[in-house]
């Protein structure tokens, strides 16, 4: 492929996305946050990107249509780590793709968007993203915790903090019954709405869209924990490519027991190494609580990076509430 090859974006029709799809499915695996099961929740405003260099599709991305407080807003898709993301593989196996080059290109297209908030999450093997700051955006360094599943089951569980590990130990002794399931069920959901009880309505309500979308996305699935046959935990886990993502979790707390979150983490863990998973990502850990909760199961820390970018009124305003970003 020419150095002066020259890198395209356009944006797409979810038609027209589903279609490339249907005709590449056998040649390319995209990740689970481009798929329609994962997309269709959003309706008309999941807004898809694809870049073409010499006529060759070469990589896609997705963004929301959404709003932050009362302005327009380009933003990460809700409840996805990120915009999904992904360079294809080129049908020359000698040739390579300009990552530098194909986010300058990239830019430009978000650039011309009309919104007025720009603010989105990259995949953790976004790192050039300096096309992005040339452009006055703001980049920002976020972290989340992944586990390299290569290891041993032995020295994954000995990587975990000595505590933890008495915690896991003690439920596995109480005989709680760990479980996979495609359902989330009404508990389930109850449990998670329930943990998640601060969340706005307006988040509540696409919380509820994507739990409920749980049966039709093969790449989603549940982990519950049971004790006597009630439901004392459930996680919700998205499977992409070669990582499964710690997405959702949910307790029962009126008769509660202490085990049952880690020890179903733990179980979680173990089955995407058995199912051949590379990593385990916790799908970020900013929170200084949920930090040291997810640093105990021994995990690597990982950064990955959002981009922002609003007028300068405006985002005098965001920087009241959301200085970290802004």
């Amino acid at each position: 492929m020419s150095k002066a090859l020259k890198y395209v974006w356009s944006r797409i029709s979810a038609q027209d996305f589903s279609h490339w799809k249907k005709e590449n499915e056998l040649q390319v695996e995209l990740n689970a946050f481009l798929q329609e099961s994962w997309t269709a929740v959003y309706g008309d405003q999941a807004l898809f990107y694809h870049a073409k260099a010499d006529q060759e599709t070469i990589a896609f991305a997705c963004l929301y249509d959404g709003k932050l407080k009362w302005a327009s807003a380009l933003i990460t898709p809700p409840f996805a780590p990120n915009n999904g993301f992904q360079v294809l593989p080129l049908s020359n196996p000698n040739a390579q793709v300009d990552r530098k080059k194909l986010m300058e290109s990239f830019v430009a297209l978000i650039d011309e968007e009309k919104m007025m908030i720009k603010h989105f999450a990259f995949p953790v093997d976004c790192v050039d993203l300096q096309a992005f700051y040339w452009k006055k955006y703001k980049l920002t360094t976020r972290y989340t915790y992944q586990i390299d599943l290569s290891a041993s089951e032995d020295d994954l569980f000995q990587k975990m903090d000595s505590k933890l590990r008495n915690v896991i130990r003690k439920a596995e002794k109480d005989e709680l019954v760990f479980s996979k399931d495609t359902s989330l069920g009404e508990e389930g959901m109850a449990l998670i709405l329930e943990a998640n009880h601060e969340l706005a309505p307006n988040q509540r309500k696409d919380l509820i869209s994507r739990l409920e979308s749980i049966d039709a996305n093969e790449h989603l699935f549940v982990y519950k924990a049971h004790q006597n046959g009630a439901l004392k935990a459930v996680n919700v886990v998205c499977q992409s490519l070669d990582t499964h993502y710690y997405l959702f979790s949910g307790f029962e707390r009126v008769q509660s027991h202490n085990g049952a979150g880690p020890a179903l983490i733990w179980f979680a863990i173990k089955s995407a190494k058995t199912e051949g998973m590379r990593l385990f990502d916790f799908e970020g850990s900013m929170l200084p609580d949920v930090e040291r909760y997810f640093r105990k199961f021994g995990g690597e820390l990982i950064p990955y990076y959002s981009v922002s970018k609003a007028p300068l009124l405006i985002e005098s305003i965001l920087k009241l509430k959301k200085r970290n970003d802004f």
